[in-house]
């Protein structure tokens, strides 16, 4: 690790300034705060509008996590399979005394089930946040390694503008990167059987991982 950032200690960033001292500069480190901030603010609002109490005419519209949390509720009721029917689902999460056309689908294997029912034991708003704050804690600890105990790096990558869909759409992206990230550290340390178990664990959304035999 030390002789991959050698090159990078003698490199300018200012007049003075070299790229480790950039992540420890104030503005630096307003900026992080900011994104963090901003991010936040943008999923609650989003959680505001798109749940029942706080938008009475269903005007909200739908988020990812409708068809998570659906899906988990339908699950942990018993009817796993009532999952895979768009009307089924729509109605599991959907607060609207007259439900929207149906417009979210469940397209998960059965572990991807496996790990979202324990959410549907909670309601909508509840699940959303601890799912929200699970894929945060998950991502931020699968990224850690690699920024150099720099927290400031950390939060800037943890809350880039890259993932800001991701986080307020409720998508399960950043576990499957924490994931990845967890798997190739395995390997880099020789830890394959666990490798292999996190590589299993991606399969909650396999299309992100065509690639990863071949790579």
């Amino acid at each position: 690790k030390a002789k991959l950032y050698a090159h990078l200690l003698p490199m300018q960033t200012g007049p003075n300034m070299t790229i480790p001292e950039l992540f420890e500069s104030p503005r630096t480190k307003q900026i992080a705060a900011i994104n963090g901030l901003g991010m936040m603010l943008i999923f609650a609002i989003l959680v505001g509008r798109t749940h029942g109490p706080w938008d009475p005419g269903c005007e909200g519209g739908t988020v990812d996590f409708h068809a998570l949390w659906g899906a988990a509720r339908l699950a942990y009721l018993g009817e796993p399979l009532a999952a895979f029917d768009p009307n089924l689902l729509r109605d599991a999460y959907s607060y609207c005394t007259i439900p929207p056309p149906s417009e979210l689908y469940w397209l998960y294997p059965a572990p991807a089930l496996t790990v979202m029912t324990p959410f549907g034991m909670f309601p909508f708003l509840v699940a959303w946040v601890v799912f929200t704050g699970i894929s945060l804690l998950a991502f931020a600890g699968a990224v850690k390694p690699f920024c150099l105990k720099n927290m400031t790096l950390l939060v800037l990558i943890v809350f880039s503008p890259a993932l800001i869909r991701a986080v307020t759409n409720g998508q399960v992206t950043m576990l499957w990167l924490a994931g990845l990230l967890a798997a190739f550290a395995a390997l880099k340390s020789d830890r394959r059987a666990l490798a292999g178990i996190m590589f299993g664990l991606l399969t909650v959304k396999p299309t992100l991982g065509l690639l990863i035999p071949v790579a």
